[in-house]
């Protein structure tokens, strides 16, 4: 059955921050808990062309009968720049059609990539962890409602052998950044929390921390400089 009228708004941010920007001014919407992560395997990186193979995707779910399809792919390796970054199908406030009984509750988002055929590269890990972080920031996402496509569908191979819903979870949860209050802080130019003053921090003050270091040290993750992780208490 050909659907009436299919959900989509083709767009394309060519940097990660670009898309974050734009993130920022949608709201999450009520009925989305999480994000579902796939790979395309087709088009891979090399046969992928951007705005053609959105088009042709698109064609290929309405044939299908689908309403609507993934809601963002993720283009970080190609043969064109002008082909690379984050290409929107289905609006991020709509439900989208991609993985069975996780479409009405989370988002889904393709990797232009055949992880089957070999694990991701360092460039298609960074954006779509930059991509995850956005939403967990934007819409207070929970690592635990991020998903792999065969988590929802057992017996799919999606997003292929080097991707697993507990990988990608836990190298998530290792590179958020932690919260925590200020009780009046000093913030150091230098790791070993001695010489130079970069600024002082007012008590009451919320900062997030990307890196601790074994002798009581934290990296402010704005890069403003270093503090005494025992000046601080954990949100």
């Amino acid at each position: 059955m050909i659907p009436t009228k299919f959900d989509s708004n083709i767009q394309r941010w060519a940097t990660l921050d670009a898309f974050l920007a734009f993130l920022r001014t949608v709201p999450r919407p009520a009925w989305c808990i999480g994000l579902t992560i796939h790979n395309t395997y087709i088009p891979n990186e090399q046969q992928w062309r951007g705005l053609a193979s959105m088009r042709s995707m698109q064609q290929g779910y309405i044939a299908k009968g689908w309403s609507a399809g993934p809601h963002l792919f993720l283009a970080a390796d190609c043969t064109t720049v002008s082909d690379a970054g984050i290409w929107q199908m289905t609006p991020l406030d709509r439900v989208g059609v991609h993985a069975g009984p996780c479409n009405s509750a989370r988002l889904g988002i393709e990797n232009v990539a055949d992880w089957n055929a070999r694990p991701p590269t360092v460039s298609q890990k960074a954006l779509l962890y930059g991509v995850i972080k956005g939403f967990i920031r934007a819409w207070q996402i929970e690592t635990s409602e991020i998903r792999v496509h065969n988590e929802c569908m057992p017996g799919r191979t999606c997003p292929g052998k080097f991707m697993t819903g507990e990988q990608l979870r836990h190298e998530i949860s290792q590179v958020q950044p932690k919260r925590y209050r200020v009780a009046g802080l000093l913030v150091y130019q230098q790791q070993n929390l001695q010489g130079p003053i970069a600024l002082e921090l007012p008590s009451g003050t919320l900062v997030d921390i990307d890196v601790t270091y074994p002798n009581g040290a934290g990296h402010l993750k704005d890069g403003s400089g270093f503090v005494d992780m025992k000046r601080l208490e954990r949100l």
